[in-house]
């Protein structure tokens, strides 16, 4: 991050990224950065600062195994990995910018609309690698040389095979929409992982907002329902609290989705929504 005098270590390690699909519209800027090859004048530069800092969102066996590729390359500099979910990543490198505190080096983040806003607010360096100049797609590499893809990946609808079988599971995200899978949809919370945030939004592009909608309304309806929970007999069927609260969290989190796509009215709806069931829900846990 920008904001102080960037040493060589910065440069020795090319910031992973997931790359933006599109850029914002920006006033005219220098040329992006000539390659850079990995030189001995580097590497003996980089080893008596000693250490990279590196922010990952990708999984944290994935993350270790490329500090350790990486020390294993170039011994004497040491990788520490910091691990968790992009939205949480983003939230530590503003505090910490804020603060003026500048404890990251390298950063990867799952969540592309990072990179415009760290991009938008001064605090990335250009560096461009020999090897991402050669090997890399051009549209895979920011054309300011701020940041470049790392990988893709497939987002599916996973099923427990020992409760549903093949020919009975949904074939499309559209099939999550029949009666038959309420109360039975686990979804990451797009608060802490990017991954999880892109693909809510690619939810709302491709299907509508009504569609998100639909699974919050299930979730209302299940809400104050008997079942048999996974944290309880699964032949006694009551008003559990974990059940309700992870309703609630599901309607409170559809209302926040909203603000934030400035649909106010909707928002709103689903805040009252939510706050009505999250009383009742802990008025019952207290009796």
């Amino acid at each position: 991050m920008r904001d102080r005098k960037w040493s060589r270590r910065e440069v020795l390690a090319a910031s992973t990224a997931l790359a933006a699909g599109a850029l914002f519209a920006e006033p005219l800027r220098a040329a992006p950065p000539p390659p850079s090859a990995v030189t001995p004048a580097l590497i003996e530069a980089a080893r008596k600062e000693g250490k990279v800092s590196f922010y990952s969102a990708l999984e944290l066996n994935v993350g270790e195994r490329l500090a350790k590729t990486f020390e294993a390359k170039y011994p004497g500099i040491s990788v520490r990995v910091e691990r968790s979910g992009a939205e949480r990543i983003f939230q530590r490198i503003a505090q910490e910018q804020a603060s003026g505190i500048n404890a990251v080096d390298v950063a990867n983040s799952t969540d592309p609309a990072h990179y415009l806003d760290w991009k938008k607010k001064d605090w990335l360096a250009p560096y461009l690698p020999d090897d991402v100049a050669k090997h890399f797609p051009a549209d895979q590499v920011d054309p300011d040389g701020m940041y470049a893809t790392s990988c893709a990946w497939l987002e599916a609808i996973g099923y427990k095979t020992n409760l549903v079988k093949r020919e009975d599971a949904p074939k499309s995200y559209a099939d999550l929409l029949d009666p038959k899978w309420q109360g039975k949809i686990v979804k990451g919370h797009p608060g802490y992982s990017g991954a999880v945030l892109t693909n809510t939004y690619l939810w709302v592009r491709e299907f509508g907002w009504p569609y998100l909608e639909k699974l919050a309304q299930q979730c209302a309806n299940l809400a104050l329902e008997p079942d048999a929970g996974i944290w309880e007999f699964r032949g006694r069927k009551r008003v559990h609290t974990h059940s309700g609260a992870m309703c609630w969290a599901g309607i409170s989190r559809t209302a926040a989705i909203a603000a934030r796509l400035g649909l106010n009215d909707r928002a709103a709806h689903w805040h009252g929504l939510a706050d009505s069931i999250g009383e009742t829900v802990a008025k019952r846990s207290d009796d």
